[in-house]
């Protein structure tokens, strides 16, 4: 998937696999091999890095839904165990346009900024078709690498309960084609 970002950047966000795709263990087998490639203002780069597990995609889509339907402050974050990729929110959710940021760490670093502690800012700002599209994206990525070993059955339970939520899932995948996504408009 391709985050879009101000000033025509892009970050495209892609699952290669499981980084031990054999492993029974359920903590080794999950880790995701994420590569990244960057198309920004001050450069041009890529990196892949096993930066997440399963469970943290799917806590991230959460974090993005959650975002999307205004549950979130100014500032919440998205961090990870491996804390390569943060996502902070930067605008009042329910307000468009969606505003928020990915924040890259050491392993996505560009080869200009290899300092330690250091992050790099890509700002995202979206329209909700776009914003819509993009959770959508995020969604198929999680179903091609999902949690193995099974899903928390209690989240899965409370998101099943939740209506609004049901909504948002049907009304993503309205969203198959760009004709589809203007007739929405």
């Amino acid at each position: 998937m391709i985050f879009k970002g101000t000033e025509n950047q892009t970050l495209e966000f892609k699952i290669l696999n499981y980084q031990y795709p054999e492993s029974e263990d359920e903590f080794d087998g999950n880790w995701l091999k994420i590569h990244i490639k960057v198309n920004a203002t001050d450069g041009s780069w890529e990196a892949t890095y096993p930066a997440l597990l399963a469970q943290e995609l799917k806590k991230m889509l959460e974090w993005l839904y959650d975002f999307h339907q205004g549950r979130l402050e100014k500032d919440d974050l998205f961090d990870s165990m491996e804390q390569a990729i943060f996502l902070q929110s930067v605008s009042q959710p329910e307000v468009e346009p969606y505003h928020f940021q990915i924040l890259l760490d050491t392993p996505f670093l560009p080869p200009f900024q290899k300092k330690e502690g250091s992050k790099y800012i890509f700002d995202i700002v979206l329209d909700k078709v776009e914003f819509k599209k993009m959770l959508n994206a995020l969604e198929k990525e999680y179903k091609r690498f999902p949690y193995r070993d099974g899903l928390d059955e209690d989240l899965e339970d409370e998101y099943e309960e939740d209506e609004d939520y049901n909504f948002e899932k049907e009304e993503l995948n309205d969203f198959e084609d760009d004709d589809d996504l203007e007739d929405y408009r």
